[in-house]
């Protein structure tokens, strides 16, 4: 019988909310007397007969942040140490009195917050709208403004308002803008990145390509040099129709007079469909300067005169008048005076070099003498036999003989316009010789070859100091 006691003492006791003496009947107390053991045993498994229990009672407070972010504040009325269940949005699990929840997307949100303890428990329901939807880059689309001048931009979902960007990629600075425009200079496939992030710590990359078709593009033509008196240029752009900026341009003509001396940039603009392309080149325009000089060798009739021209210029051409009717388009020539007398010899230089012509005239007295004496035999031939370098010279002469086969020895002799031997060489064999003049002053001298075979030739050559 004492074991039945006990099991119905347990099942009420289980059912007891709260454990006191006082309302216990004499009886009861006998009774419990006898299961003291029991009554402990039950009070260790069921707590919420604690007589200093007291019922959970709580208001819930709901505080918006940013970046979808809810704080959820629990604030205890009675009760303590109490458990939470958290249910928002049918997803249930178990929490404490204050916490942080995310929504990424905008959407009702219903939460269900039960709080209880040993003695009970109490249901607090909220509802409520997020408005914020974290943003997600779906793709970039690219749109072709005008040639190769082209628009990215990002397409997303989402909240975007403080997103941040930077674009990077082939042929192109970083940018900074939520947009990306660029030109690209030349056909091709390129590669582009975004990088995105917000204040609420989301980050994006996005890799993407595009292929550039077409692009417009122009010549100027080449660089160009000319002289400041050269009149208009004509500019010859390509594709033609675009338009010419720069110093001394006139539509498509460029003046050198207007520029100036010096280098000048000149810019070529073409225009096709909105697009543009520019191209340079420059012109270089100097001021021809030119200076006539020339000296020339004695002057003994009948001889020639060997006039050396010593002008400055870049292309220089020569105009020589003799004096005696008689003219020359030589840079170098020598000219044979007849007879004896003053002559006004004229020397006229132009430069053509750079499509202009700068010219200046030199004129020069000189005097022809009449011939003293001849050498011995009386005849001096000159022939094409004997070949000076350089003529004229300023210190020493090579000399090429071209002698018969049957000639294996000659002599040489150096003489001057009158005949006079000065230097003499025997029994030569060889057919280049040198031979030093450094101390002759300037005039016209006499190589003179004797052959072993009886034969005689000679041919002039000048010296200049």
């Amino acid at each position: 019988m004492p074991r039945q006691k006990k099991l119905i003492i347990f099942v009420l006791f289980k059912n007891i909310t709260k454990f006191d003496l006082t309302n216990i009947n004499l009886n009861m107390k006998r009774f419990l007397n006898l299961s003291l053991l029991i009554v402990v045993f039950s009070y260790n498994l069921i707590s919420t007969c604690k007589a200093d229990c007291i019922p959970v009672d709580a208001v819930l407070g709901i505080q918006k942040l940013n970046c979808g972010q809810f704080k959820f504040h629990i604030e205890l009325v009675n009760g303590s140490s109490p458990w939470v269940q958290w249910t928002i949005n049918g997803k249930t699990k178990m929490g404490s009195l204050d916490t942080v929840v995310r929504f990424t997307n905008a959407s009702l949100v219903v939460c269900k917050i039960v709080i209880g303890n040993n003695c009970s428990s109490v249901t607090l329901d909220s509802t409520f709208n997020n408005n914020y939807t974290k943003p997600v880059l779906l793709k970039v689309e690219s749109e072709i403004k005008e040639c190769s001048d082209v628009l990215l931009k990002p397409k997303f979902i989402g909240n975007t308002s403080d997103l941040n960007f930077i674009w990077t990629g082939d042929d192109m600075m970083d940018i900074h803008d939520s947009e990306a425009r660029h030109t690209y200079t030349m056909p091709g496939k390129y590669s582009y990145k975004i990088y995105a992030n917000n204040s609420c710590g989301d980050q994006f990359i996005y890799d993407g390509k595009i292929t550039i078709e077409n692009t417009v593009s122009c010549n100027a033509g080449n660089d160009l040099r000319t002289c400041i008196d050269a009149g208009a240029i004509k500019l010859n752009g390509k594709p033609f129709g675009g338009q010419w900026f720069g110093k001394g341009i006139r539509g498509n003509m460029f003046y050198p007079e207007l520029a100036g001396n010096g280098e000048h940039t000149m810019v070529y603009l073409y225009k096709l469909n909105g697009c543009v392309a520019t191209d340079t080149l420059i012109a270089q325009v100097e001021k021809l300067e030119v200076e006539a000089d020339f000296i020339q060798s004695s002057n003994i009739v009948p001889s020639a005169v060997l006039f050396a021209n010593y002008s400055k210029g870049k292309r220089i051409k020569s105009v020589w008048n003799f004096g005696d009717g008689n003219s020359s388009l030589l840079t170098n020539p020598e000219h044979i005076y007849t007879n004896p007398g003053t002559y006004i010899v004229t020397l006229d230089i132009y430069d053509e070099e750079l499509g202009c012509m700068a010219s200046k005239t030199l004129t020069k007295y000189i005097t022809v003498e009449p011939l003293l004496f001849r050498p011995s035999n009386n005849i001096i031939t000159y022939n094409n036999r004997i070949n000076i370098t350089p003529n004229p010279s300023l210190g020493q002469i090579q000399v090429s003989i071209d002698k018969s086969a049957e000639v294996n020895e000659f002599d040489v002799q150096l003489t001057d316009i009158y005949g006079k031997v000065l230097v003499s060489y025997n029994n030569l064999t060889q057919d280049h010789l040198t031979f030093a003049v450094p101390h002759w002053p300037s005039g016209v001298f006499i190589v003179r070859v004797l052959c072993n075979d009886g034969s005689e030739f000679s041919q002039k050559f000048v010296t200049l100091r």
